[in-house]
């Protein structure tokens, strides 16, 4: 509210072209800036400034597809390689129907559990309480007609691989319109 006061203040001293020209100064700014959260207790950031391509995995994008015709289903992937997260290294992950990923230990840890009620994460933890990466968590179904799956692929040669996870054509429980997501290891 100062700032609206203090514009309009020195608006009436500039006339219509001052305040216009300065509305569009003071807003500028908050427009291209990045929201970051954190760090948090492991050090890390949250950033909706990071650019990156979306990798499409479907059809002739090659990736392999798991969970197809599932509602509330999970799926064990092996990594290329071991990923470090919160300084536990991983080569297994759970992708679930519901728009996560799940760092576990073994694939045996990615059965017995249902995670398509996404919850506050400040007074609860995921399901399990494991490590995970949220996309896109909500309840999401692969169970209706037109939808598809969970597709992955590896990119690159040792050293500098990614691991790429795409929900493709999931859909939102009582919509009708699909969403589609990725993450990038």
């Amino acid at each position: 509210m100062r700032e609206i006061n203090t514009m309009k203040s020195l608006g009436m001293k500039l006339g219509m072209r001052g305040t216009l020209a300065l509305l569009l100064l003071a807003m500028l700014p908050a427009a291209g800036r990045a929201a970051v959260q954190g760090p948090d207790s492991g050090g890390y950031n949250a950033t909706d400034a990071t650019v990156f391509s979306f990798v499409d995995l479907t059809g002739a994008g090659g990736g392999t597809a798991v969970l197809a015709g599932t509602d509330d289903g999970t799926a064990a992937l092996t990594l290329p390689f071991s990923f470090k997260f919160y300084g536990q290294n991983y080569t297994v992950i759970c992708a679930s129907t519901n728009g996560a990923l799940y760092f576990v230990s073994s694939a045996a840890a990615c059965s017995g559990f249902n995670d398509f009620a996404n919850t506050d994460l400040t007074n609860a933890g995921p399901p399990n309480d494991l490590p995970a990466v949220l996309p896109l968590w909500s309840d999401l179904t692969f169970a209706v007609p037109g939808a598809g799956s969970v597709f992955y692929q590896t990119f690159g040669t040792a050293g500098s691989r990614r691991f790429v996870v795409q929900w493709a054509n999931a859909y939102p429980q009582g919509s009708a319109n699909p969403v589609n997501s990725e993450v990038i290891l």
